[in-house]
């Protein structure tokens, strides 16, 4: 009979799809191992007796194993190269419309209170996608901002809507916005990205008619009563001169891992949905509120969903920058992140 071929061992495990008794796969090659009787050229041998064997090799190819597979109950860690890659965080700075009067500022203000040591701490640039009425409650905040990262442009007022608000009318509060933020900043600071409130932009034409250079406002997702943009491109792209940068979601199902969806699924479901992200993209790009940072739980009127992990959300994203730091990965503002690639001069 055939002897059996070694067994397996940590240092050389069978490949899980191959048949064991026949292939032996390391972590290099797979190797066939092929025992065939030879026939003895005497010719009064005695037909009892044992036959010799020649043994063959034949290396294969391995067929290659998912990025992330199951081993021991623990999700395994991608065999694909993340060096180069980039983590762009992005923070719609703006007022908290759920509660009233000067609640609406101070909620947000104490949410970025708790915000800014952590980004400090490990280093961290974001875009603040602000809102004129959040930068003249708290101008030296934004001015403090700037110095560290990207501010960019989110409204007048957050309630505006500038995909239903006429173009005319769009326009004239959008350059007011854009203006108040660069005149509190000073230093001839210039405004250049935008992102729109609950992702409802105007046409493009009128952020370039301001001199808005790229957008991010496509969630190229569903999200049930506000938009349905999962049929749109997860590329960065150039519309009627601007350029526009989806915030990510995961290839296929295009499932969400930003703001609300971090906070009900947790670090492990964003590690998962990045992992899927970055088989297709260079760069991810999550986008979060400073009240995300702000324990809603007591605030009147707030459902238990909206307000779900904000007293860990703080832990929740350390957990998540600490593992792209280890993972290689850059951490660039989004403006900066379009200089180097070419897409803005």
């Amino acid at each position: 009979p055939i002897p059996p071929l070694p067994q397996p061992s940590p240092q050389f495990p069978f490949h899980p799809h191959q048949n064991p008794h026949y292939a032996l796969t390391t972590t290099l090659t797979t190797t066939s191992i092929t025992l065939t009787p030879q026939l003895p050229s005497h010719p009064h041998h005695n037909p009892h007796h044992n036959f010799h064997y020649a043994l063959t090799t034949t290396p294969i190819t391995p067929t290659p194993l998912l990025p992330s597979v199951l081993r021991n109950n623990h999700i395994s860690e991608p065999p694909l190269p993340t060096m180069g890659k980039s983590f762009l965080l992005t923070i719609d700075l703006e007022e908290f419309d759920r509660a009233s009067g000067q609640r609406q500022f101070t909620i947000s203000k104490e949410g970025l209170d708790a915000l800014i040591p952590l980004l400090d701490r490990i280093g961290v640039p974001a875009t603040f996608f602000t809102t004129a009425s959040f930068a003249s409650q708290f101008p030296e905040t934004i001015r403090e901002l700037s110095e560290k990262h990207e501010i960019a442009l989110h409204a007048l007022e957050h309630q505006d809507n500038y995909k239903t608000m006429e173009r005319k009318e769009a326009g004239k509060r959008l350059s007011k916005a854009k203006y108040t933020l660069e005149d509190i900043i000073g230093n001839e600071y210039q405004i250049v990205g935008f992102r729109a409130p609950q992702m409802q932009a105007p046409e493009m034409s009128t952020l370039a008619d301001i001199g808005l250079k790229y957008d991010s406002s496509l969630h190229p997702t569903y999200v049930p009563g506000r938009y349905s943009h999962h049929r749109e491109t997860m590329e960065i792209h150039r519309t009627e001169n601007v350029v526009r940068v989806p915030v990510s979601v995961t290839p296929i199902l295009r499932q969400a891992y930003s703001w609300i969806w971090f906070r009900v699924g947790g670090v492990w479901l964003a590690k998962w949905n990045t992992r899927m992200t970055e088989r297709k993209m260079d760069f991810i790009t999550n986008y979060f509120h400073p009240w995300d940072f702000r324990d809603l739980r007591n605030v009147e009127g707030i459902s238990t969903i909206y307000a779900w992990n904000t007293h860990r959300s703080i832990g929740m994203l350390e957990r998540y920058l600490e593992w792209f730091k280890g993972r290689q990965y850059r951490f660039l503002t989004m403006g900066d992140y379009l200089k180097e690639t070419g897409w803005l001069e």
